[in-house]
């Protein structure tokens, strides 16, 4: 008998300079995807990956095993999960319900793990929606272990993402999208300590956690070319968050 052979599709190569490609795979009815890298600074986003997946499916108590393989160069096989998908340029506007689900689940999730840890990247194109109330999340290529009081940054990083899309600029934002960001501060507040070191200025501290962390974030590139969160001058920052807090 013999094995079947794999197909592979290339997605993606070098995505902001990280020397790492990503591949669909096909093995008979098997789907899943690869993660290769090509240099030893992508090996440590492979490496990365690998601990996200395996801390996320202990706090989320998930069953699933993500494969890292090779020696010189790493690869990583990761399931393909069923359920909501978002667009990468993924809006707030028509993603409320499934935004707060994100939150809920965050902050159960996230505050009752013993080590706390952050995604890095999580925006709605990172989430994949199961049955309404189950969650998986993806590319965890940025994850690293840090102190508890940074509990929110996951969080507003993606609303951000999401607000840059809708609006290109934060000032245009609307008294509707601004009403459900004052609920979605108010949702990660009431569950968080004292001692946060984000939620006081949740925009603001998100972005200075980004500019003094480059390197827990592994990113080849200035990490303001990377994430639109980290190029955004404080003064708007501070107008957005007198706005929602």
């Amino acid at each position: 008998m013999h094995e079947e052979k794999t197909t592979y599709e290339l997605l993606s190569s070098e995505t902001h300079n990280n020397n790492v490609a990503l591949y669909k795979c096909w093995k008979g009815r098997e789907r899943f995807y690869k993660k290769v890298a090509f240099s030893e600074q992508a090996n440590r986003l492979i490496e990365n990956e690998k601990r996200g997946y395996d801390w996320f499916c202990r706090i989320a108590e998930k069953d699933y095993e993500v494969n890292l393989t090779g020696k010189n160069f790493l690869e990583i096989e990761i399931p393909e999960f069923a359920g909501k998908t978002f667009p990468r340029s993924a809006p707030i506007s028509g993603n409320e319900n499934e935004i707060e689900m994100i939150i809920e689940y965050y902050s159960e999730k996230w505050l009752r793990a013993k080590d706390f840890a952050i995604h890095g990247d999580l925006a709605l194109c990172n989430n994949i929606i199961e049955g309404g109330n189950d969650l998986n999340i993806v590319d965890w290529e940025h994850f690293h272990f840090d102190e508890k009081v940074y509990f929110g940054f996951d969080i507003f990083n993606m609303l951000f993402i999401s607000l840059n899309y809708q609006f290109k600029h934060i000032s245009n934002m609307d008294s509707r999208t601004k009403t459900f960001l004052k609920n979605c501060y108010k949702r990660l507040v009431d569950s968080t300590p004292a001692s946060n070191k984000i939620l006081a200025k949740p925009f603001q501290n998100s972005n200075t956690y980004l500019l003094t962390n480059q390197n827990k974030f592994c990113v080849n590139v200035n990490i303001a070319s990377k994430f639109v969160l980290a190029k955004y001058p404080l003064s708007e920052l501070e107008k957005l968050d007198l706005s929602i807090t």
